[in-house]
């Protein structure tokens, strides 16, 4: 490597200000540098793209170099790396040109030599580039780093090399690659109200560059198509959504600073269409009722002999309708299903408040589907919602 280049890096590494944080940075980060060196490697520009665990460097001077020029002794070009964003330089990469070709060594801090193989080679007449494994470097979630090119030729020399940085003051340059971490519970399966508490919390790797935002997004199950119904920039948040009666997915969608994007696991809940959903129509004599301790939404539906309920849901493998106890004897109404027969509900002085008073598997396959639900008892029935579990269309 030469022994000028060892002592240039150790000169280097003593201008090399306190590393920090930036939340600047992106899987392609790049910066551009005036025209304020000496020498004929005065940094123009730098740009690294992380990608499938290695990070390209593409430096840039103002002028054209020679191979010659960059020969470890003379001149040559380094990236200082830090790891755990601690003020120090963890990795030192240095670039030149001996045997032929150009060299990329990879060192640690310490002086010990991890790689003297690294991909490297020209770009054009004023640039070079190097490859950096994220192995190498312990393999971790993202890294600061900071380019120098050190010059010791004319008008410099070796007591005073010119030296150059991109950046030239601090913060230095974040290459984050490492998406959040989305912790998603499951919510309860079947909302007891009309809207359903779904948390969550997000967290960054430790030196990123910090959660930049989120997305809740829903869809009906078994559809294509997400939408998003709230969105926010907190680490951890509880929302309670409203997507409307139907059998739901939701998913948390979520991003840094830099725009690494994760997506949590798709949950799973039922939100019941409450009696007093304007898609119900009523017809007869009904008598509705608010305040009902234990009732989704604390209302229900009363309806007399020849009354109907009727509302057009998306269709699924189990439909539910939910009621109540009587006050005598038991009350029987007879639910259709696009016109067709599906059976008899009934309620008795010792039905649940709230509780399934009917289910049926015989929903459509495909399409939406008309329930239709007449009293056919002297006794009244009581009508709280119904819902529709699985398949969706």
């Amino acid at each position: 490597m030469g022994r000028r280049l060892a002592v240039a890096i150790s000169v280097a590494m003593l201008l090399v200000p306190s590393l920090a944080p930036t939340v600047n940075a992106a899987i392609t980060v790049s910066r551009n540098d005036g025209n304020d060196a000496r020498g004929p490697l005065d940094l123009r520009s730098v740009v690294a793209r992380h990608q499938r665990g290695t990070t390209r460097f593409v430096i840039h001077t103002h002028e054209p170099f020679s191979n010659a020029q960059v020969d470890g002794e003379i001149g040559f070009f380094e990236i200082d790396i830090d790891t755990n964003a601690d003020r120090r330089a963890d990795y030192l990469v240095g670039v030149f040109y001996a045997a032929g070709r150009m060299r990329g060594v990879l060192l640690r801090a310490n002086g010990d030599l991890v790689d003297r193989s690294l991909a490297a080679g020209r770009a054009g007449g004023s640039g070079v580039t190097v490859e950096v494994l994220e192995r190498k470097i312990g393999s971790p979630d993202s890294f600061d780093f900071v380019i120098f090119s050190v010059w010791a030729g004319d008008p410099c020399s070796n007591r005073r090399p010119c030296v150059d940085s991109i950046p030239n003051e601090y913060p230095l340059l974040r290459m984050d690659y490492t998406a959040p971490e989305i912790r998603f519970p499951a919510p309860e399966p079947r909302a007891s109200s009309l809207t359903h508490p779904i948390s969550f919390s997000i967290k960054d790797d430790r030196y990123g560059t910090g959660v930049g935002g989120w997305e809740i997004q829903v869809r009906r199950w078994g559809r294509t198509r997400w939408a998003t119904i709230d969105e926010g920039t907190k680490s951890s948040a509880t929302r309670r959504i409203a997507p409307g009666g139907g059998s739901w997915e939701v998913r948390i969608v979520a991003e840094d600073r830099r725009g690494n994007s994760a997506v949590s696991q798709i949950r799973r809940f039922v939100m019941p269409w409450d009696d007093a959903d304007p898609a119900v129509s009523y017809g007869g004599s009904w008598v509705a009722n608010v305040g009902v301790v234990d009732m989704f939404a604390e209302t229900s539906h009363v309806g007399q002999d020849g009354a109907t309920y009727s509302i057009t849901v998306p269709t699924g493998d189990r439909l539910c309708v939910l009621g109540g106890p009587t006050t005598g004897p038991d009350a029987t109404a007879a639910v259709t299903i696009e016109g067709v027969a599906a059976g008899d509900l009934l309620e008795s002085g010792g039905t649940l408040v709230g509780a399934a008073v009917f289910c049926t598997i015989d929903l459509p396959a495909s399409g939406p589907a008309e329930i239709v639900i007449t009293v056919t008892s002297p006794e009244p029935v009581t009508i709280d919602g119904l819902y529709v579990e699985g398949r969706t269309a």
